[in-house]
């Protein structure tokens, strides 16, 4: 079982990840630590030490922080090159039937909700 993470600590861990304290912020017991991205983080305040659970869960949101941000980079940038326009001559669309004979099932000519209608 991991041992609970001192304050100080995870202060020091969070400013090194690019996260600030946020004056004013928080509420009660807690503080808002934000990134450069404009990700918010709760941290509790309360005690000299965070539990080892919060803090994973911290450490958690702020990895997935880092990595949604460099995704997001990458897809719009995929958007901007394909301009949101589909490619010529793409046979994946909605509605082209092609996806249920390719896969091996036949169409039973289901209606919108795919429900039969009376035979």
């Amino acid at each position: 079982m991991a041992a609970p993470k001192k304050r100080r600590e995870a202060e020091r861990e969070l400013k090194k990840q690019g996260f600030t304290k946020q004056p004013g912020r928080g509420k009660g017991s807690h503080e808002v630590w934000k990134n450069d991205k404009g990700v918010s983080l709760t941290v509790p305040n309360h005690g000299d030490e965070i539990a080892a659970g919060t803090w994973r869960s911290i450490e958690r949101q702020a990895g997935q922080a880092q990595q949604q941000a460099a995704s997001s980079d990458a897809q719009e940038a995929q958007r901007l090159a394909n301009d949101g326009v589909a490619r010529p001559g793409s046979t994946q669309g909605r509605g082209s039937g092609e996806q249920n004979q390719q896969s091996g099932k036949k169409d039973r000519g289901r209606g919108r909700f795919g429900r039969g209608g009376r035979s």
